[in-house]
This record gives C-alpha cells, sequence and structure tokens, in this order.
C-alpha cells in the first residue's frame, strides 16, 4: 500500500504541474475527455509496471523462503497497492487539480479505505470500477476551468 500510495503522490506532483500549464494544451484543442483518458492511461501504465515489480518481489520472496503462494493474498497484494494509484485520475479535479497537497490528503483518505477493504474481503475489488464511474462522472468538464 505504501508504495503505490508514494506511487500516487508523485502522480499528483507531476499533473498538478502539468495543469499549470495546460491552457496550452487547451488552446491545442485538447478536450477533457481526452485530457481523463491520458490521466487514466498513465495511471494505469504506472500501475502496471510497479505492481509487476512488486510480484517479483513477492515470487522471488518465497521462493527463498518456505512460505507457501497464496493466491488470495497476492490478489489483494496487488489491488491495495493499485488502489492510490487508481484514485489518482478520479480525483485529480474534484477540488483543485493545481494543488497537490490537498489531492494528496483526499487521496491517502480514499486510498486508504479502499484498500482496508480489500484487505477485508476479496469481492471489494469492485469498489474500483464504482470509484471510476462516480469519480470521472462528478468531475465532467472541469478541465475547462482549472
Amino acid at each position: 500500500f505504501l508504495s503505490g500510495l508514494f506511487i500516487s503522490f508523485a502522480l499528483y506532483l507531476y499533473l498538478g504541474e502539468e495543469l499549470i500549464s495546460s491552457w496550452l494544451e487547451k488552446n491545442s484543442g485538447l478536450s477533457h475527455v481526452n485530457y481523463m483518458s491520458l490521466t487514466i492511461k498513465l495511471s494505469l501504465i504506472i500501475g502496471a509496471l510497479t505492481s509487476s515489480t512488486l510480484l517479483i518481489f513477492y515470487f522471488v520472496g518465497t521462493g527463498f523462503s518456505n512460505i507457501s503462494l497464496n493466491p488470495s493474498l497476492v490478489t489483494k497484494l496487488v489491488f491495495s497497492h493499485l488502489s492510490p494509484i487508481c484514485v489518482v485520475p478520479n480525483i485529480i479535479l474534484q477540488i483543485d487539480g493545481r494543488r497537490p497537497a490537498i489531492n494528496m490528503m483526499v487521496g491517502f483518505l480514499m486510498s486508504l479505505f479502499l484498500a482496508t477493504a480489500i484487505f477485508s474481503h476479496l469481492l471489494s475489488i469492485l469498489l474500483i470500477p464504482i470509484l471510476f464511474y462516480y469519480g470521472l462522472g462528478s468531475q465532467s468538464d472541469r478541465y475547462y476551468r482549472a
């Protein structure tokens, strides 16, 4: 969870700096839908890369110890690692995208709730698509005001 949280903090900082100069992209014709799809793709690519690194370390660690491989635990580890990264595109334009500290605090609380739910029950993974549905719907066309 902590590694995903630190990566999400880096994404908040990057996207906050990018939104400062977003007037150039807006004048070039970048729409809100294009911006949000690029933000989602960036988050998912970085999440997939770091999750693969997490899985490599987990499998190497279980290979050198006498701990048995637990698929349920692996699933919980990966999705709890991805929860802070998946929260980023859903709250980046909720309050003020150019102020990453606020987004970091809100993202921490949301991802902590999400990761705790995932560790308590595997069906809580279904909260991630629900988060995308409501998060992206509630910030429609806010890119033009950022």
